[in-house]
């Protein structure tokens, strides 16, 4: 992040200095092309100097606005796609919770044992997808979330078919 900030500076530096010397030129020759009798005074390189500061600081302002919005839509895209994972995410964790009550359909001839492992895995799976929706509040990754949900999907192949 740092070294960024350090790039950045930098290259407004080296932005504001050739556009500085650039703008200061081309104002020099307008000036003297405009007044071919001019005898340059003080008045009139003061004049030349301030033209090409007042165009290089627009330049730079202008260059920062730039770099503003391409931040604010690399964000947008980060936030959407974010946004899509979490949609596909809700619907694996809707899935998994349909395939759960299939599972307990028939839980009748089910041992102790394997209802309360379902128990315990539907607890796991609603409360995964509880984290996965705060995640959008706080701003946290998925990727520990997502792992933790293939292992519970593994756990759910495992009681369906013996295999995990």
């Amino acid at each position: 992040m740092l070294v960024i900030w350090v790039v950045k500076i930098v290259g407004l530096m080296i932005v504001f200095y050739v556009g500085f010397s650039v703008v200061l030129t081309i104002s020099c020759i307008f000036y003297g092309l405009c007044e071919p009798m001019v005898t340059w005074e003080r008045r009139d390189w003061w004049g030349c100097i301030v033209f090409g500061f007042t165009l290089s600081l627009w330049n730079i302002k202008t260059s920062w606005e730039i770099e503003r919005i391409k931040e604010k839509k690399m964000i947008f895209s980060l936030n959407k796609a974010k946004k899509k994972r979490r949609e596909e995410i809700d619907a694996e964790i809707k899935d998994l919770e349909e395939e759960l009550e299939n599972i307990k359909a028939p839980s009748a001839g089910i041992e102790n044992d394997y209802r309360k492992t379902i128990e315990i895995l539907e607890y796991g799976i609603k409360r995964q997808g509880e984290r996965i929706r705060k995640t959008d509040a706080q701003g946290i990754e998925l990727d520990g979330m997502e792992r933790e949900l293939e292992e519970k999907k593994g756990w759910l192949r495992f009681l369906k078919t013996g295999k995990k």
